[in-house]
């Protein structure tokens, strides 16, 4: 099971109010309001839905499995992520949720908490992953710690600087080829959001407002091309919010650029799975066990290859193309 609150029992790390520390964390402060923008929360919104999605694939189901199996450890795993017996909707959850923050804050961290239910360490008791608050995690060269706001800290009754040990700690972090790309697409977005229509435009609804020429088409035409220009490096096409879609572009480009985008969310989700069975094999090793999370029925890195190399190639109809990618 997840918590957010001070310190429990068994816990190194602490957990604040991120309002609190925004008002001396400019960079936070400026995340948080980028995540309550229109576009900035779209984006967010559709790669928590897509990245694992809530229906299946075309003729496939999802399914998220323990390899090898046993129900004990499984049990165990969907309650530390999202106190549910069920590991499919467990992982899926904690997917949607931990990616949603990676976008954000470009780290997701967790400790792992272990409550055995007597003396016997390796005796199966709770287990909780346990949130680390954003930009809060300092990783060295030969240790790992949490650095606290020093108001909050004192508030707390707790030292600003906490170390950590490695091998109860579960880090999320982007692949290498996207990092860079999370927060200068976010922060193109969010400019986008805060001009969505110029004032004077609004003033002219005003019965007894002086009307300044405004043209709705060309404006639109305008927003369509910075949104497609903003997210353009990890194919997003905003929901065609405006109008960016097959009818105002190209088909090929439009299924260029949603190619593009599945690549994005499985290259996120597969760095997903690979932290978080680094993390389980930590685990593993201390209630001895080894076993690996797999998901299947979801497109591959190759079905985007197959499908850009036959776009590309214009050998196949768009319905063949797109077959690995619909939605049940």
């Amino acid at each position: 099971m997840q918590k957010e609150s001070g310190i429990d029992s068994g816990r190194r790390s602490v957990w604040y109010d991120l309002e609190l520390a925004a008002a001396s964390d400019s960079a936070l402060r400026q995340i948080l309001h980028w995540s309550t923008l229109m576009y900035p929360h779209m984006l967010l919104e559709d790669v928590a839905n897509r990245v694992i999605p809530y229906r299946g694939y075309g003729d496939r189901q999802i399914n998220i499995r323990l390899v090898p199996q046993n129900e004990r450890i499984e049990d165990l795993l969907a309650g530390a992520l999202d106190q549910n017996r069920d590991l499919s909707d467990a992982v899926s959850g904690f997917c949607r949720r931990c990616l949603t923050n990676v976008m954000l804050y470009s780290r997701d961290a967790y400790e792992i908490v272990y409550q055995p239910n007597s003396d016997d360490d390796r005796e199966l008791g709770t287990l909780s992953f346990l949130r680390i608050p954003p930009r809060s995690l300092t990783i060295g060269p030969s240790r790992i710690g949490q650095r606290l706001p020093r108001q909050i800290a004192r508030d707390m009754g707790v030292p600003d600087k906490i170390r950590l040990p490695h091998d109860r700690l579960i880090i999320f972090e982007p692949p290498p080829r996207v990092r860079a790309l999370l927060p200068r697409t976010l922060e193109r977005l969010a400019a986008l959001s805060e001009a969505a229509l110029p004032h004077f435009a609004i003033e002219n609804l005003r019965p007894d407002a002086k009307r300044v020429p405004f043209d709705v088409r060309q404006f639109s035409r305008a927003t369509d091309l910075a949104i497609a220009t903003a997210a353009r490096e990890i194919g997003w096409t905003g929901r065609a919010i405006y109008g960016f879609g097959e009818a105002r572009v190209v088909e090929h480009y439009w299924w260029y650029r949603e190619f593009a985008f599945e690549r994005f969310l499985i290259e996120l989700r597969e760095g997903f799975l690979s932290q978080l069975n680094e993390g389980l094999r930590r685990i593993g090793a201390r209630y001895g066990f080894e076993g690996q999370l797999a998901i299947e029925g979801l497109p591959s890195l190759a079905d985007v290859d197959d499908a850009q190399q036959h776009l590309f190639a214009g050998d196949r109809s768009l319905t063949e193309i797109n077959s690995a990618f619909k939605w049940r």
